[in-house]
């Protein structure tokens, strides 16, 4: 059983939207105040998810603004169990 914090929740979603293509790379995030009002949350959380992916280097600040980054990092995980993937994620939080 895994609790997840609210910025981990917002983080793995925008990741999915970056991953996805609905954020292209280059396409700015949208900011602290919108995100938190589309997610119904506090801006700490969403400031918070923005660090991680700031961290995973799946976005980059370019002056005041968020952008998903050109070229995103390619990590994997290999596919031979659920432990290495948990160790991975606790890795990059």
């Amino acid at each position: 059983m895994s609790r997840q914090t609210v910025s981990t929740q917002i983080r793995e979603q925008l990741l999915r939207r970056i991953t996805t293509g609905e954020l292209a790379p280059g396409a700015r995030i949208p900011s602290e105040r919108e995100l938190s009002d589309q997610f119904q949350v506090a801006r700490t959380s969403v400031r918070e998810a923005i660090q991680g992916l700031l961290s995973l280097g799946v976005i980059e600040r370019r002056g005041n603004r968020t952008c998903v980054a050109e070229h995103l990092p390619d990590v994997t995980v290999e596919p031979d169990g659920d432990r290495q993937k948990s160790f991975v994620r606790e890795l990059f939080e």
